[in-house]
C-alpha cells in the first residue's frame, strides 16, 4: 500500500469513528448509526477515486505546495518492476521492456512468471520550474529560448548513491530543475538480493520509467563515471528504437566516463602501482585536503549486491553506426549519426580515467557531435574540486540546446 493510500484509509477510519462518536452522544438508534457509517464510507471511497485518478495531479500538487514553501527540493519515489521465472530457489530475470513495449518471457506459462516491485528514490532541486515546462516558447524579440529543460543526473559506481552529486544543484541556476535518483541497489532505493535484477539494460528501463512518471518531455542527461555509461546507452537505445520518441534527450554530458571499462581498470592499476591507497585517492580521485562529507556519506551508503566496476568490466561503447547507416557529418568525413544528441566530455587533468580512456568517444560519435573539456588540477570528482568551472561548463553547454525542444 502506498503512503497516499494509507492517508486515505486513515481518513476513512477517522470519519467512521467520528460518525460513531456523534451517534453515540446523541443516543441515535442503531439503524441510523449504520446509515451514517455507510454514508461516511461512501464519501471516503469517492475521495479515493478522485485522488487516485492522476499521478500528474499529485506531482503538481506537491510541486505547488513546495513552490510556496522555503524548501528548494522535493523527494519522491517511483515503482519499477522486474519480471522473473521461478526455477529452483531463485528467479531468473529478463528485460521487462523493449523500448516502450513490454515483453513476456519466452516459452514460459503465465503461472510461472512473477513480478517484483521495487522503489526508485529521487530528489528534484528547483522542482517548481517543472510546472512551466509546457509553457515554453521562443522570445520573438531576441530569439532567446525561455524554457530551461531539466538536467537528469546519473550517479556512478555502480551503486554509489547520488548524494555525492547533490552539490551540483547549488551552482545550477534556480530557473532549471535538476533531478537526481538512486539506481536500484543503493542509497534510498530498493536493494534486492537477486543479482539478476541488476544490469545496464534494467537501469535504462528504470530511467525511462522515472522520466515517464514525472512527465518529463525534454531533458538533458549528465552522467558521472559509470553514470555516463548509462547516459550513453540510453541515448544509443533511443537512437536505434524509433518507438522511443518521447521523452526527448536534448544533450548528453559524460563526466569522467571511459569508452572501455577494461582500459579504465588497466589505467587505474598502472597509475596506482605501489602507491598507497590514500595517496592514490588524493592524486587521481579527489585532490582536496579533506574528503567532502557528501562523498564520505555516499561511500557509507554504497550498495553491496551489484557494486564496483568489476560487474561491468566487459562493457565497451559501440558506435551507433554499427547497426544503422550514418551520413557524413562534415567535410573531413567524420561520421555524424543523425538523431543522436550532442555530447560534451568532461574529465580532470589527473583523473585515473585518462585521455586514452576517453579519446575514442570522438571516433565513436564523430567530431561534429562531441566537445571536450579537460579541467586543470582536477581528477575524478571534478565537481568538488572546481564547482564553479564545472557548473559553468554544464550550464553553457545545455543552454545552447534548450531551444531544440521548441
Amino acid at each position: 500500500m502506498t503512503t497516499h493510500s494509507c492517508d486515505i484509509m486513515l481518513e476513512l477510519t477517522t470519519g467512521v469513528l467520528a460518525t460513531a462518536a456523534v451517534a453515540a452522544k446523541s443516543s441515535l438508534p442503531i439503524v441510523l448509526l449504520f446509515f451514517f457509517i455507510l454514508n461516511t464510507c461512501a464519501f471516503s471511497f469517492i475521495h479515493v477515486g478522485i485522488s487516485g485518478r492522476s499521478s500528474e495531479k499529485r506531482v503538481l500538487e506537491a510541486q505547488t505546495e513546495l513552490a510556496s514553501s522555503s524548501e528548494h527540493f522535493f523527494d519522491g519515489t517511483v515503482t519499477v518492476s522486474r519480471k522473473w521465472s521461478m526455477q529452483g530457489n531463485r528467479g531468473n530475470s529478463f528485460r521487462t521492456s523493449n523500448g516502450s513495449k513490454s515483453v513476456d518471457p519466452p516459452n514460459l506459462p503465465n503461472e510461472e512468471v512473477e513480478s517484483t516491485f521495487l522503489n526508485l528514490s529521487y530528489r528534484i532541486y528547483h522542482p517548481q520550474t517543472l510546472q512551466k515546462k509546457r509553457h515554453h516558447d521562443i522570445d520573438g524579440r531576441d530569439g532567446n529560448c525561455i524554457m530551461k529543460a531539466p538536467i537528469v543526473v546519473l550517479h556512478g559506481g555502480p551503486s554509489l548513491p547520488s548524494e555525492y552529486l547533490y552539490s551540483i544543484s547549488q551552482e545550477i541556476p534556480p530557473s532549471r530543475a535538476i533531478i537526481f535518483y538512486d539506481q536500484i541497489g543503493c542509497g534510498r532505493s530498493s536493494e534486492p538480493s537477486n543479482i539478476d535484477f541488476y544490469g545496464i539494460s534494467h537501469a535504462i528501463d528504470d530511467l525511462k520509467v522515472l522520466l515517464c512518471d514525472l512527465e518529463i518531455d525534454y531533458f538533458h542527461l549528465l552522467g558521472h563515471s559509470f553514470g555516463g555509461v548509462l547516459a550513453y546507452e540510453y541515448a544509443n537505445r533511443a537512437f536505434h528504437n524509433s518507438v522511443m520518441t518521447a521523452p526527448k534527450c536534448l544533450s548528453v554530458i559524460l563526466a569522467n566516463t571511459p569508452t572501455d571499462m577494461q582500459k579504465s581498470n588497466y589505467e587505474w592499476e598502472r597509475l596506482q602501482g605501489n602507491t598507497p591507497n590514500d595517496r592514490f585517492f588524493f592524486k587521481h580521485q579527489c585532490r582536496l585536503k579533506n574528503v567532502p562529507d557528501d562523498l564520505v556519506s555516499a561511500f557509507d551508503h554504497c550498495g553491496s549486491i551489484w557494486v564496483g566496476t568489476g560487474v561491468v568490466a566487459e562493457w565497451k561503447a559501440c558506435s551507433p553506426s554499427d547497426s544503422l547507416t550514418c551520413e557524413n557529418g562534415n567535410e573531413s568525413g567524420n561520421n555524424l549519426c543523425l538523431g543522436m544528441p550532442p555530447f560534451a566530455l568532461i574529465r580532470g587533468e589527473h583523473d585515473f580515467v585518462t585521455h586514452s580512456c576517453t579519446s575514442e568517444w570522438k571516433s565513436i560519435l564523430g567530431d561534429a557531435l562531441v566537445e571536450e573539456v579537460v579541467m586543470e588540477n582536477c581528477s575524478h570528482y571534478v565537481h568538488f574540486e572546481n564547482p564553479n568551472e564545472f557548473s559553468s561548463i554544464i550550464e553553457s553547454f545545455v543552454s545552447r540546446y534548450d531551444c531544440s525542444a521548441s
